[in-house]
């Protein structure tokens, strides 16, 4: 299944999936981290926290539509 030959709607709910799950990482990010407004730039630039949330709600968003594709074929 090569997302690649896919038909259009299904790439764009990938991308989609993909955009979603970096903002809901990066929202559960914030929560398990116990996030303030004070300390929300020393948090996404100093340890990478941000980035490695970020793409681990990437890589999860885009892996439920991926699952999602490939149980309706």
């Amino acid at each position: 299944m090569n997302p690649l030959t896919w038909q259009r709607e299904h790439q764009v709910a990938l991308l989609l999936g993909t955009v979603l799950g970096i903002f809901a990482g990066l929202l559960v990010g914030f929560i398990h981290n116990d996030i303030h407004l004070a300390t929300l730039q020393q948090w996404g630039v100093a340890d990478g926290h941000g980035i490695r949330w970020a793409v681990f709600g990437a890589l999860f968003g885009a892996g439920v539509i991926y699952v999602q594709r490939l149980l309706r074929t």
